[in-house]
């Protein structure tokens, strides 16, 4: 009898787990294996901050070059629908990189921009959309070698 109550236990457990992971498999509590950080679903000026200067260049694609330092940002789609993010308080020349999400894996890049409006400005901007509860990888990459400096990462709703 104990052995069923054990098993019945384990069954309600993996499926308050399953329950609980978005539709992309990743538990709301759990890093994804690319981030530096989550930040779950805030949105608004200044979600996620902080300096890029000294840390490791873990990502390149498309846009920018390659050599720069990078800081990896997951986030939780509180909502269905569309999302803006900027880098546009940002202190150096930044590179946005859009990272796809299964099973607490990074996929690869989705999307990325270099410069939101060249020659002009130099920071960064990107629209995505998901399902409530999709998890993606937002990355805040430098645009070469040289380009680290403190980060303001801003999450809006799109307009």
């Amino acid at each position: 009898a104990d052995a069923d109550a054990d098993a019945d236990a384990d069954a309600d457990a993996d499926a308050d787990a399953d329950a609980d992971a978005d539709d992309t498999g990743v538990p709301p509590e759990a890093l994804v294996d690319c981030a530096d950080e989550t930040i779950g679903s805030m949105v608004g000026g200044a979600a996620s901050t902080g300096s890029t200067a000294g840390i490791g260049d873990e990502f390149e694609g498309e846009c920018g070059s390659f050599g720069a330092s990078d800081w990896a940002v997951q986030w939780t789609f509180p909502e269905t629908g569309c999302y803006s993010f900027s880098t546009a308080l940002s202190s150096f020349d930044t590179v946005l990189r859009h990272i796809g999400v299964e099973d607490l894996r990074c996929t690869g890049q989705i999307a990325c921009n270099d410069d939101e409006d060249f020659p002009t400005i130099f920071t960064s901007y990107l629209e995505v959309d998901g399902e409530e509860g999709d998890t993606i990888v937002m990355v805040v990459d430098g645009y070469s070698t040289g380009a680290v400096g403190d980060f303001v990462l801003d999450i809006f709703p799109c307009e």
